[in-house]
């Protein structure tokens, strides 16, 4: 388990906010950020302003539930977990298996390159944006015009992400919008895929490089997002489990219809180690199934370990495809010595901190 804040938290007309934060749970035993609000009492709010700023936010397993406000416009009912807000961003924002509540993230930054990775996140209450056009969203707009090669109100011009990723979050109450104002522009990667959207909007607009297609809908789905092998017009049936409460039924005329119904298999979009069957059915090499998943468990109740080291299959695949790939993977989940070198690979990673995948790597323990 990790977590880590850069820079020096900091309270600037009552706003508490901080560089990058980076937060590694794992699938049984997460992170939790919270607003000081929601625990303190006359805690300071992020109110104009954000927890994060000026760099970015990278977390995996990990709970994210910042504070309501009381405005009534959408943008501001609850607190930015990423904004620019005069400081330009570096490091975007990369979410994984993570749980966002009332969190706002809009990212901009001072050159191309960033990245926005939203993959298997169940988020609510919350808008993100890759893009916020004042037109469309805050008229009149605080931060003057966000389109690209427009210059701000500070100084200098807003340049969007060049790589976005949305794949298999369940987006509920939420808008999701990749949304350029005047003049379109192409991204180097954009994927938008497997989501499932409940009283939401998910939108991509005006830009080229964006496939968008294989998401569910409750409602009809928003034009803006292909419509190939969509979903729509389904009603919300999960089941409990042990992970949380958004599993699927195997069977019905809802959410099951989602099982096998994504773009690819599983094993491509590093799922090969997940579910979404209450049942613990693994994904493996099928098609990938449409919306969030959990880390499926063994018998007992705990994620698999193959090759009996202590160290989970889905952690030692690092890159989720179910094959070992030393240059990829920690190491491989089917041989508790991946590099024959003797050490065993739990050894490796929490005595001597070498690399499992590969022999003679630094710091080396002689052989005694």
């Amino acid at each position: 388990m990790t977590a880590a804040i850069v820079g020096e938290p900091w309270d600037s007309t009552n706003s508490i906010s901080v560089s990058d934060v980076l937060s590694r749970g794992t699938a049984m035993a997460r992170n939790h950020l919270i607003s000081a609000a929601r625990v303190q009492e006359n805690a300071g709010q992020l109110w104009n302003g954000a927890l994060i700023r000026g760099g970015g936010c990278d977390a995996q397993f990990t709970d994210f539930a910042l504070h309501r406000l009381g405005s009534s416009a959408p943008w501001e009912l609850v607190d930015y977990l990423l904004d620019w807000d005069g400081y330009y961003q570096s490091g975007g924002l990369l979410l994984k298996d993570c749980t966002l509540a009332r969190c706002n993230a809009v990212v901009y930054g001072s050159s191309g390159g960033l990245i926005v990775s939203l993959v298997n996140n169940i988020v609510s209450d919350s808008y993100l944006f890759a893009d916020r056009a004042p037109s469309a969203w805050c008229n009149p707009c605080l931060y003057g015009n966000f389109d690209s090669g427009m210059p701000d109100e500070y100084t200098g011009y807003l340049y969007r992400p060049t790589t976005v990723t949305v794949l298999n979050n369940f987006i509920r109450g939420t808008s999701v919008g990749f949304y350029n104002n005047t003049d379109p522009i192409t991204l180097a990667a954009g994927e938008i895929h497997n989501n499932l959207v409940d009283a939401g909007q998910l939108y991509v607009s005006d830009f080229t490089g964006v496939s968008a297609d294989h998401n569910a809908f409750t409602g009809t789905g928003p034009a803006s997002v292909d419509t190939e092998g969509n979903v729509t017009g389904l009603t919300l049936d999960f089941v409990p489990g042990p992970l949380g409460g958004y599993y699927y039924p195997t069977t019905g005329n809802n959410l099951a219809t989602l099982i096998n119904a994504g773009d690819a298999s599983a094993a491509d979009r590093g799922f090969f180690h997940y579910t979404t069957a209450v049942n613990q059915t693994l994904e493996g090499s099928s098609t990938i199934d449409i919306g969030p998943h959990y880390m499926a468990l063994d018998a007992v109740g705990n994620p698999p370990d193959f090759d009996g080291d202590t160290l989970a299959d889905y952690f030692e695949d690092s890159n989720g495809n179910g094959t070992f790939e030393a240059n990829l993977d920690l190491s491989d989940y089917r041989n508790a010595d991946s590099d024959g070198d003797g050490l065993p690979d739990n050894y490796e990673y929490f005595i001597t901190h070498t690399d499992p995948a590969h022999v003679l790597t630094w710091p080396y323990l002689e052989p005694v």
